[in-house]
């Protein structure tokens, strides 16, 4: 008949109980001398599954922080299996959400169940997106490369513009210089020789800035060009030799002609 200490039988109820209220028992110690009968092989296998289970909740405590770099334990318990399995799988799909970091759209998983649906969609949708701005981006380079076309057409109306033949006065030399800090800019300039007495020199500079403010600079030095007959509106009036126009009411009648709203 087996004979068995309520002291020994207690050890291994109470490593069991401390497992069920969430703590990592120590193992169940026996005397050396203790016989081999089936208690002292109960608590070796009670040891065993203490010793399994703390390896599996310090797994499972690295896993719940995000932690996935480290070995699954080793045992034949059905849950360490079913542990392994997930961390294998967990790996994996770090492994393809890296690839999709990294730009390959075409990563897919089939081995996560019901999540694996909703993978799978978000990297159809991402593929989705990344070709809609893919084609956005083509569409923003062909406006932009239109726009540029454009800017350096007008960039060289308004260089047309610009003195050319600069009256030869004895005694005096002109010279400029035009710098604008974009493809266009509001400012002009011109030097005009409006009658054998008279040189009119002026400066343009529009208000506001970009293509608005250099399209009215456009305009405005078109009217004064003297090959647009503009040489008339720095005058006062009809006549060979006729007064020169006051510059206060010159530019008052530019405003008056070009309203800026």
């Amino acid at each position: 008949m087996l004979e068995a200490r309520e002291e020994d039988i207690d050890r291994i109820t109470e490593l069991f109980y401390r497992i069920l209220k969430g703590e990592i028992p120590e193992p169940v110690v026996l005397p050396k001398d203790y016989p081999e009968n089936e208690i002292r092989q109960v608590a070796e296998y009670a040891n065993r599954f203490a010793t399994e289970y703390r390896a599996l909740a310090d797994a499972m405590s690295a896993l719940s922080r995000g932690e996935l770099d480290f070995d699954v334990p080793a045992g034949r318990m059905h849950i360490l299996q079913s542990f392994k399995n997930l961390h294998a799988n967990l790996r994996h799909l770090t492994w393809k959400t890296q690839q999709i970091a990294g730009g390959d759209l075409s990563q897919h998983i089939d081995f996560m169940g019901g999540f694996s649906k909703a993978f799978n969609s978000m990297t159809q949708q991402l593929r989705e997106a990344f070709a809609k701005i893919d084609r956005q981006n083509q569409e923003l380079s062909r406006a932009n490369q239109r726009m540029k076309r454009d800017l350096d057409a007008a960039a060289r109306v308004q260089q047309t513009l610009l003195p050319d033949n600069l009256p030869e006065v004895p005694g005096l030399s002109f010279a400029w210089s035009y710098r604008p800090c974009d493809e266009l800019a509001g400012d002009a300039l011109n030097i005009v020789r409006v009658n054998d007495d008279l040189i009119a020199v002026y400066l343009l500079d529009v208000s506001g800035h970009g293509v608005p403010a250099a399209l009215l600079s456009v305009t405005v030095t078109r009217g004064l060009h003297p090959l647009a007959g503009g040489a008339a509106s720095l005058v006062a009036g009809p006549g060979p030799n006729p007064p020169p126009l006051v510059p206060a009411h010159g530019a008052s009648t530019l405003n008056t002609q070009y309203p800026k709203e």
